[in-house]
C-alpha cells in the first residue's frame, strides 16, 4: 500500500512539474513564411505593374511576416525625399499586393507582407 502511494506521489510531483514548465514557457512566435510565399512575391513584383520601375532588393521572411524590401526608381527617389512620411508610405502602399492576389492564400492570418524602403515601411494586410 505503502508502494502504491509513493508512487502515485512521484506521478504526480512529475506530471505537476511537467505542467508547470508547460504554463510558464513562452509562447512559440507567430509561423515564418513560407518559401513559396517569398517565391511568390519575387514573382509577383517583378511583373507588377504598380512596381514598375521599383527595384526588389530583398524579400525576407521573419516570423509572422515577408519583408519585401524595395528601391524607387532614381528619378522617383528624389521625389520620395521631398516628401512627407504619410506621402511616402501611400506610396509603397501601393505596391502592396491587393487583397484578390493568391498570396494572401498562401499566408496564414497572424502573417502579413511588409514593404519597406529605408525608414519607411508599410504593413500590408493593414491597409
Amino acid at each position: 500500500m505503502n508502494q502504491v502511494v509513493a508512487v502515485v506521489f512521484i506521478l504526480v510531483v512529475i506530471f505537476g512539474l511537467g505542467g508547470m514548465v508547460f504554463f510558464l514557457e513562452e509562447p512559440d512566435p507567430p509561423p515564418v513564411p513560407s518559401d513559396q510565399s517569398r517565391n511568390w512575391l519575387y514573382t509577383f513584383y517583378r511583373n507588377a505593374p504598380a512596381a514598375s520601375g521599383w527595384q526588389v532588393t530583398r524579400v525576407a521572411n521573419a516570423p509572422g511576416r515577408a519583408v519585401v524590401s524595395v528601391e524607387p526608381p532614381p528619378a522617383q527617389a528624389e521625389m520620395l525625399k521631398a516628401q512627407s512620411a504619410e506621402q511616402r508610405a501611400q506610396a509603397l502602399g501601393e505596391l502592396c499586393p491587393g487583397e484578390g492576389q493568391a498570396i494572401w492564400k498562401t499566408l496564414k492570418e497572424d502573417q502579413t507582407i511588409i514593404v519597406s524602403s529605408g525608414p519607411d515601411e508599410v504593413d500590408c494586410r493593414a491597409r
